[in-house]
Formats: structure tokens, C-alpha cells, sequence
């Protein structure tokens, strides 16, 4: 089952409907909407407004712009490597990886 698959049978009980019944409406026959709410079939965008228009209920679409430290991931970052060649990058990734190990080893012999 897919989020939309969810979307349209969760609106088709709501309004109290049959499969059958929302086919008759929509012009089709039940197992087309059989197969959509199982996801066996993905409507187009336009198909699952039609479905939705029959039903008295729309598909609004809000953007939202994600908080870097909410979301934990900083894009400044990605942008930031992005820029690099990929030669740079492995680079950059390897001198990473050995500052790690010296802190590992600075950490074992700190505790030991």
C-alpha cells in the first residue's frame, strides 16, 4: 500500500462509499479501484484529484522550508562538497577518516 493508495481508500470510507459505488461515480468498474487502494496500480496526479473531487475532498501541496538544525542535516555542507571534484572530495574524506583515528587512539590511550 502506498501513501496515496492509503490517501484514496481512507477518503472513500470516510464518505462512506463502496468501491463499487466510487467506480460508478467515477465512471470506471471496482477492481480499477481495488487495484489503486492496494497500490497494485499508481494513478496519475490528475486521477487521484478526480477521485478526490468525487469524494468532496482535495489535494492541497504546502513547501516548506527545513530547519538545518531541526532536520540534522546541514546543506551548507553538502553545497560546500558538492563544489569539490570528486578527487577533492575522496580527499577531503580521507583526511577525515585519519584525524577519527587519531582521536580513537588518543581516546584509548587517555582511558588506559
Amino acid at each position: 500500500m502506498t501513501v496515496i493508495s492509503s490517501l484514496l481508500e481512507s477518503a472513500r470510507m470516510e464518505c462512506g462509499l463502496t468501491q463499487a459505488e466510487l467506480a460508478a461515480l467515477a465512471g470506471t468498474k471496482q477492481p480499477a479501484i481495488a487495484r489503486i487502494e492496494s497500490g497494485a496500480n499508481k494513478p496519475s496526479l490528475r486521477n487521484v484529484q478526480h477521485l478526490l473531487a468525487i469524494m468532496g475532498k482535495s489535494l492541497k501541496f504546502k513547501t516548506a522550508r527545513l530547519d538545518p538544525l531541526e532536520s540534522g542535516v546541514d546543506s551548507s555542507l553538502i553545497y560546500e562538497n558538492l563544489l569539490l571534484s570528486p578527487r577533492d572530495r575522496l580527499l577531503k574524506l580521507e583526511s577525515a577518516c585519519r584525524s577519527m583515528l587519531e582521536l580513537r587512539k588518543a581516546a584509548g590511550q587517555a582511558g588506559g
